[in-house]
């Protein structure tokens, strides 16, 4: 039974992660980690235990002809960009994410040793496929069958990518089948496809299947794969698309190269060349206009910006990077200004939506060379394995992983899935599925014993069970229950209860001291309640985390502004427009404190820059009216008066403005006229009133 529990971890893994949703969570899909990261635990704690008890001279088959050494490597270079890291909570985070990935590549290296259990597992990792996708489906087409029914990926673009991964495999258990007759497979236990267990070798190979039940598995997986386009097509995610034909195009190209050469697969691959050049040829003005669009306010000019942001902060630091999982927090500091007229700009950038450059910037020219020689020597290995190969269904299974592994890969040219936590896992997955059918063999050890006396082998077992409990109860259910109580706090902060949401916030970072938006929205919380030095502790925390988290310097220099301080709030805010030079709000805000410092000159400044970039901005042109009355430039603050009116015909407040101005400069028909109007629409207004007859009194005596 304990040769069995890695296998069982695994497949509690591939069904459930995709699956799995909490919907008590803001972050509902993390329980998928959670439970990854449990099962593999359990299997390090089975090995750990197998290593110290088993017997000495035991004999065991340990799998060959994976990248050991280039995986060591980036490991260790990933450990030490943690040291090197400014933000050690985000590192160490990313880093036990990374390590649970690369630890279940092993678990699957290991558990896939016979074909049985290999077919096992892909049975049930298409069955969590379907189970994914049919709701998906049913949502898609305004078929609900539950009530509030979650994302299971959360965002569809992160479910698109798994797809890609799936379709080429399931490909190739569809040509297995076609290509064998409908069922008349080659035996289930093959020496030369994988290497055996000692229990696996003494079995005889089971009986042919009939056509009848090939038949049916061939119509299964025609279903799968039908279902799979059909969500990939309703997704909408373009660059999983773009994934998915090159995944195909490699799938095709592999097949004809294995079947009948190199020469015929080239031009398979020309031909798919020549067609996207006579496609560009017939659409490119259509294309370019598309392109163009995006560029100026799409997704694809959010993505430009941001890769030449992270560009620069690549070569600042090309060599090392800036430690593991501090993209974010060092990106703002090399953003590119012009981001933030894109409309779907944000304040805060968490990823590159770029992969490899991420891990540029992040592990440096290193990190990013280890992490493509690892993946690089795994394909590399599995294609030669192909190739050599009689066994078809090894052929076509390592045909279909390498091309879904491929489309993934540069589907996250354009995105980060891989940090997601089901394409992350799931990529290491298939990559173990290629390592474990292009393994050489097994080398037959003998287990030599250890030197640990035997009695403290019960205390080492205590010992790495605590550690490993440590680390799934700090990195997994820590946040999980902060995920909870930050969607209580967000719920209550809804609802207008803010003294509840605060409560829920503080829990919240109990449970996750490195959960940057509840300490953005608790801060934001205190102030609302009035504690403004509360607000104040806790931006500043934050601030220790990421000192330009979000909108921390202008929400700063509000609460400075509301205290007064108004140096402060100046220091606060010609930095957040140093940060973004095109935000009105923080442009805006200067200009307020400016003026209450009576630097109306600086003031001018602001006001004409959120006019230059928005001139229908009423609010700026209402503003630099009044700079221009404190200066007694009267011509010039009738001029911007009249356009902020223009904009906002019923600002009253505004038109006051006017007819003062016209009356400061005499003009005091026009005033009357101004102020008259205001009476109509408002008859108890006493400001207008108190000029009408003070205009009337200056008239008469005329």
């Amino acid at each position: 039974m304990r040769k069995k529990i890695p296998e069982i971890c695994l497949l509690i893994i591939i069904f459930l992660v995709p699956i799995a949703v909490l919907k008590q969570a803001y972050n509902y899909v993390f329980i998928k980690f959670v439970i990854a990261q449990a099962m593999v635990f359990c299997v390090i704690l089975l090995w750990i235990y197998n290593w110290l008890f088993q017997r000495r001279g035991t004999a065991r088959r340990a799998p060959t002809g994976f990248p050991k050494g280039l995986i060591s490597a980036f490991c260790l270079w990933c450990l030490a960009s943690f040291f090197m890291a400014g933000n050690k909570l985000a590192g160490a985070t990313e880093l036990v994410n990374l390590f649970t990935y690369v630890l279940i590549y092993f678990v699957v290296l290991e558990t896939c040793k016979s074909r049985p259990a290999f077919l096992r597992i892909c049975f049930v990792w298409f069955l969590a496929t379907f189970i994914a996708e049919v709701p998906t489906l049913l949502n898609r087409f305004s078929i609900p069958i539950i009530r509030d029914l979650p994302q299971l990926f959360g965002n569809p673009t992160f479910f698109a990518p798994y797809i890609v991964l799936c379709i080429p495999v399931i490909l190739s258990f569809i040509l297995y089948f076609w290509g064998n007759g409908w069922g008349q497979a080659s035996p289930l236990l093959d020496s030369r496809l994988f290497p055996q267990t000692a229990e696996a070798v003494c079995c005889s190979p089971p009986p042919q299947p009939p056509a009848l039940a090939g038949g049916l598995k061939l119509l299964l997986c025609c279903i799968l794969v039908v279902t799979s386009i059909i969500s990939l097509y309703k997704l909408e995610a373009r660059a999983a698309w773009i994934g998915f034909c090159v995944s195909i195009v490699f799938f095709a190209c592999a097949f004809i190269y294995l079947k009948w050469g190199l020469a015929k697969s080239f031009y398979l691959f020309i031909g798919v060349i020549l067609l996207c050049a006579a496609v560009w040829q017939v659409r490119s003005e259509s294309i370019m206009r598309v392109i163009n669009k995006e560029l100026l306010t799409g997704t694809i000019g959010i993505r430009k910006w941001i890769w030449l942001g992270s560009l620069n902060m690549f070569l600042a630091s090309p060599f090392t990077g800036w430690g593991i999982g501090n993209f974010a927090a060092i990106y703002p500091q090399f953003r590119i200004p012009d981001y933030f007229l894109n409309p779907h700009a944000v304040n805060a950038t968490r990823h590159v939506h770029c992969e490899a450059l991420e891990i540029g910037c992040e592990l440096g020219v290193v990190g990013l060379a280890l992490f493509v020689g690892i993946i690089g020597s795994i394909l590399l290995r599995g294609i030669n394995t192909a190739r050599n190969t009689d066994d078809r269904l090894k052929k076509y299974l390592l045909i279909g992983f390498i091309s879904g592994v491929m489309g993934l890969l540069f589907e996250n040219l354009g995105n980060v899935d891989l940090r997601f936590h089901s394409s992350g896992i799931f990529l290491w997955f298939a990559l173990g599925c290629v390592s474990a059918l292009s393994v050489r063999g097994t080398k037959a050890q003998r287990h030599k014993g250890t030197k640990i006396v035997k009695r403290l082998r019960v205390p080492i077992i205590i010992l790495f069970s605590a550690l490993l409990l440590f680390v799934f109860n700090y990195f997994s259910v820590n946040p999980l229950r902060a995920e909870v109580y930050f969607r209580k706090g967000v719920e209550y902060r809804n609802k207008k209860n803010w003294n509840k949401s605060i409560g829920m916030y503080k829990k919240t970072i109990r449970f996750n001291r490195g959960h940057l938006k509840a300490y953005y929205r608790l801060a934001f919380a205190y102030a609302k309640v009035g504690k403004i030095e509360d607000a104040f502790r806790v931006y500043y925390q934050l601030a220790e985390l990421e000192p330009d988290y979000a909108d921390i310097h202008y929400n700063l220099a509000k609460l400075y502004t509301s205290t007064k301080n108004y140096k402060k709030a100046v220091k606060e805010l010609e930095i957040a427009v140093r940060m973004n030079p095109y935000s009105e709000k923080a442009l805006m805000g200067l200009g307020n404190t400016y003026e209450k410092l009576r630097k109306l000159d600086k003031a001018i400044q602001q006001y004409k820059k959120a006019v230059k970039l928005n001139p229908d901005f009423g609010g700026a042109h209402n503003n630099l009216g009044n700079i221009y009355m404190m200066k007694r430039e009267w011509d010039e603050a009738i001029k911007e008066y009249k356009i902020a009116l223009r904009i906002m015909p019923k600002a009253l407040g505004v038109a006051r403005n006017l007819g003062v101005a016209y009356y400061k400069k005499g003009r005091y028909k026009e005033a009357k006229n101004i102020f008259k109007k205001i009476l109509h629409i408002q008859p108890d207004n006493k400001q207008a009133q108190s000029y009408l007859e003070q205009i009337t009194k200056v008239m008469s005596g005329q």
